[in-house]
């Protein structure tokens, strides 16, 4: 009964229809699920990231993002429900942060574990490793040592500027102001992980994997976040930089065995393996 009602939400939102009255979110409160569907546009070419938060869509975010890349920006709507391996492969990246409750946290982790297996990017923001509230679950954030190379679970709840260390690096291109509000506490757990760049009070401001595949840009995230600065300029690079190796500080000596040989990433990678 549960499946079949969020199912019946799913259809609604869809259709532009609210969902339930109110949901739990990571920012305080409760708040309606009101879903005007998701932004989906043809494939005509050129650099295709995918906005997927479990929030609203945020235009002027997705904009800047566009901007950045010199491509498209689309949107889905992960409140209601989860991006079909299909509706992925269109994409070069995603890009996700979490403030209501996924419509599968663990499905929705499982589907970009998977995109990212296909050669596809993931940039992780706000409260992606917040383990209590919503947050994204499944093999990404559990398999630290092939995906998601950081652990958390707090908040620090305080706003903090970059303190423009590694501004030469590529992820920072653009950026000279940099800030957040709602940044998790870090842990990196992941092998061969690198920092780029920390906040003021001393927190992670990005942490890459060892494949050049995933990146935690901390706090990051379009509305009601209200970051300070190019955040989502650092969000656009992430998807143009990884490489094998982010050009940053190594953390941990131990890096994987199977990583892929060095080579640069076109755009179209993924979508290219199915056209």
């Amino acid at each position: 009964m549960v499946r079949k009602t969020l199912l019946l939400f799913a259809a609604l939102a869809a259709a532009g229809f609210a969902g339930p009255a109110s949901a739990r979110t990571n920012l305080g409160g409760d708040g309606p699920v009101v879903s005007h569907g998701n932004v989906l546009t043809p494939d005509t070419g050129g650099p295709r990231v995918l906005y997927a938060p479990s929030e609203s869509d945020d235009r002027g975010y997705r904009a800047q993002i566009s901007a950045q890349i010199g491509g498209t920006c689309d949107y889905f709507d992960a409140r209601v429900a989860t991006p079909s391996p299909t509706q992925l492969l269109n994409y070069d990246g995603v890009m996700t942060w979490a403030n209501y409750y996924y419509f599968d946290n663990v499905g929705f982790g499982n589907a970009l574990a998977d995109f990212v297996d296909r050669g596809g990017r993931v940039v992780l923001g706000a409260f992606c490793v917040y383990t209590s509230g919503s947050y994204v679950a499944g093999r990404l954030t559990t398999d630290t040592a092939h995906y998601c190379p950081v652990t958390g679970g707090f908040n620090h709840w305080s706003l903090s500027m970059w303190d423009g260390t590694d501004g030469g690096n590529c992820l920072y291109a653009g950026v000279t102001s940099l800030g957040d509000t709602y940044r998790d506490i870090l842990t990196v757990v992941g092998p061969g992980a690198e920092y780029i760049g920390r906040f003021s009070d001393g927190e992670f401001a990005d942490v890459g994997n060892a494949y050049g595949n995933v990146m935690y840009a901390n706090g990051a995230g379009g509305y009601p976040l209200a970051p300070v600065g190019q955040d989502a300029a650092r969000v656009a690079n992430a998807f143009v930089c990884g490489m094998i190796g982010w050009g940053g500080h190594t953390l941990a000596t131990s890096v994987p065995v199977s990583l892929p040989s060095a080579g640069t990433m076109t755009w179209g990678g993924v979508k290219g393996l199915f056209q």
